[in-house]
């Protein structure tokens, strides 16, 4: 293949990509503001509150694969490395950052639950999408 095919190709690629990330994005933001307005109407606002908080833990939580993996330049140990890593420098921050918030805000705490649950769930399943759609690019062997 010529340059400005494999450059035309990797294009192609990349704005598939970027276009799941968006369309994920709007999925996961439609979700939350339906559970902080859920969680805000049945718990009044610390409900709300505790919805917004666990909503944005869990799109941190999920976001930083994504913002990791645009980023990243795509090599199978590379990747797998980076992985292993971020997911465990995530679980100690998300513990961290759980200690930290509970001890200094108050918040309804199953509001926050509901919120973490159903926003993971939204997470996982947006993922699932984009890794069974998105376009990875072939390497001759």
């Amino acid at each position: 293949m010529s340059d400005g095919t494999v450059e035309a190709s990797d294009r192609a690629m990349r704005e598939t990509n970027l276009a799941l990330v968006r369309q994920g994005a709007v999925v996961l933001a439609l979700t939350a503001a339906a559970v902080i307005l859920g969680c805000g109407l049945v718990r009044g606002a610390d409900g709300a509150f505790g919805a917004a908080l666990g909503c944005v833990l869990v799109l941190a939580f999920f976001g930083v694969d994504v913002v990791v993996f645009l980023f990243t330049p795509v090599d199978a140990i590379r990747s797998t490395t980076v992985v292993v890593l971020l997911y465990v420098v995530k679980l100690a921050v998300f513990a961290l950052v759980m200690i930290g918030i509970v001890a200094a805000l108050s918040f309804d705490h199953r509001s926050f639950a509901v919120a973490v649950v159903i926003e993971a769930f939204v997470a996982v399943a947006v993922a699932a999408r984009g890794f069974t759609r998105m376009r990875v690019p072939y390497v001759a062997p």
